[in-house]
């Protein structure tokens, strides 16, 4: 079993090009510190964040490379430039990871999640709607590709409007 720690940066405005090449430079020089890390740019979003990934064998790693990166003599400085380059604190999150990806699985390019977060007093009726919807989709083997056609009670005015549906993936 493993972990992956994952680091999520938020650039100033005009800073995202300058915040990327330093977080590149420290992803590419992890391996001469002893760690295995990825960069990945979220694509769709509510701004422009930068997320670095970091795997870990075990907790202990863990612990470890956290006590590494203290008595690195260039983790201070590190850290001072990526705080002079940022809106706002960095989102830290630690993953288990129980299925790890196979060696034969093909690497994947990019991923795609949506968030849905409802109005405040609003979530049994979001989360009906959302159920009644993804249920709704699932039958006709497509999802809607925006959040208006998802809003929309039937695809015939998402196809209207000019947005597309993109059939669902199934296994074989």
């Amino acid at each position: 079993m493993h972990y992956i720690q994952q680091i999520s940066h938020y650039p100033s405005s005009g800073k995202g090009p300058e915040l990327r090449a330093v977080l590149e430079e420290w992803t590419k020089t992890a391996p001469s510190r002893g760690s295995a890390q990825n960069l990945i740019s979220q694509l769709a979003s509510d701004g422009p964040v930068f997320i670095g990934g970091i795997r870990h064998e075990n907790l202990t790693a863990f612990q470890t490379f956290r006590e590494r990166n203290r008595a690195n003599p260039a983790f201070g400085p590190f850290i001072a430039k990526l705080q002079s380059l940022m809106a706002r604190a960095p989102r830290y999150a630690l993953f288990q990871v129980l299925i790890p990806p196979t060696r034969e699985a093909p690497t994947p390019n990019f991923q795609f999640r949506v968030s849905r977060y409802p109005a405040i007093g609003k979530a049994q009726r979001s989360g009906r709607f959302l159920r009644s919807e993804s249920r709704r989709s699932s039958h006709a083997g497509s999802v809607p590709s925006n959040s208006k056609c998802l809003a929309a009670r039937d695809q015939s005015s998402c196809q209207a409007s000019g947005s597309r549906t993109w059939p669902l993936w199934r296994p074989s």
